[in-house]
């Protein structure tokens, strides 16, 4: 993605997602049994630093400074670390809202569970049935849901897609040795295609490399997340097909590099898909009894609604408004 969007466009994008992220869980911190969270920030020169909190814990930085060593910022400047920015707040936005829904349907006086304090603007657990709707298996299953921590997600996949370059790996090796990784790492990334398969609504990739005279190969490669038999008229992003050729003895590292990419990609996949399989209460996933595919459960649709990863992963999707 080359650089065509104004720094005052994209300044202006993160304000406005930020503040309407904060304003939604604001609300959501009126309803005590729901955790909420807030985005802090600052601007020096061309980089914004961020932090994303628990606003029931002050001393509590989730995701950002808490989860390395260093604070999360972006380079305003380059619009792959601004569209990164501008597609996690807007799935984390989604996911807020869904929250929203949620805390005000259990806030209705039928349920039981919370009472409205006029005085302080907010709801608190009703002291006659409240702790005891707490432990209601639908109940828990239903606040539990809304916890699932998204962010961390976003980020590994910013380390891996944006500022991944791993030609230095293959330096002062011969042509025939970058061959032979290339077609060792497609070799992985089918067998992490054929599990990543059976789970629904996981994006995989799709690759092949190959060659007809040991000269020229071809490597071509697409993600979806359609199940093998829904292929034909599935979605696919990120479709590519490159070149080697050892005679002119150029694409090597360029090839090498996708590959690369595409693994580690492909691992985060399948250590995502690994998470929400062993999530319960609630449960996201089900295994289908006779096709042994795992099947989305319907909370695991509406996680999987927040991700939104097919257009999360898609290089040419662009979010940050133009106006």
């Amino acid at each position: 993605m080359s650089n065509q969007m104004s720094y005052e466009t994209k300044v202006k994008a993160f304000m406005e997602k930020f503040e309407e992220y904060n304003k939604i869980n604001k609300d959501i911190k009126r309803f005590g049994v729901f955790n909420s969270f807030s985005f802090t920030y600052k601007i020096e020169k061309h980089f914004l630093y961020f932090e994303l909190k628990n606003t029931d814990d002050d001393a509590h930085e989730l995701f950002t400074a808490a989860y390395s060593e260093e604070s999360v910022f972006i380079d305003i400047n380059n619009d792959n670390d601004a569209n990164w920015l501008i597609k996690t707040i807007n799935r984390l936005i989604e996911k807020a809202k869904e929250t929203m829904k949620k805390a005000r349907d259990l806030a209705k006086p039928h349920v039981g569970l919370l009472v409205y304090d006029d005085y302080k603007d907010r709801y608190f657990l009703d002291p006659v049935s409240g702790e005891k709707l707490l432990n209601n298996p639908e109940i828990s299953k239903i606040i539990s849901s809304t916890r699932l921590d998204l962010f961390s997600v976003f980020l590994d996949f910013r380390k891996v897609r944006i500022h991944h370059n791993s030609e230095f790996e293959i330096v002062g090796m011969k042509s025939f040795e970058i061959i032979e990784l290339i077609d060792e790492i497609t070799a992985e990334i089918r067998y992490m295609e054929t599990q990543l398969k059976k789970i629904e609504g996981m994006p995989r990739y799709i690759c092949n490399f190959g060659t007809s005279d040991k000269i020229n190969y071809n490597f071509s490669s697409y993600a979806t997340d359609a199940f093998p038999n829904q292929l034909q008229n599935a979605k696919k992003i990120n479709e590519i097909n490159l070149s080697i050729s050892l005679e002119a003895q150029k694409g090597c590292g360029t090839v090498y590099n996708l590959v690369r990419m595409i693994q580690d990609t492909s691992k985060q996949l399948l250590e995502l898909s690994r998470a929400m399989i062993a999530k319960n209460e609630p449960n996201l996933y089900k295994r289908g009894a006779s096709n042994k595919l795992w099947l989305l459960t319907p909370e695991g649709n509406e996680t999987m609604k927040s991700l939104n990863l097919m257009d999360f992963l898609d290089k040419d999707k662009i979010e940050i408004p133009t106006n």
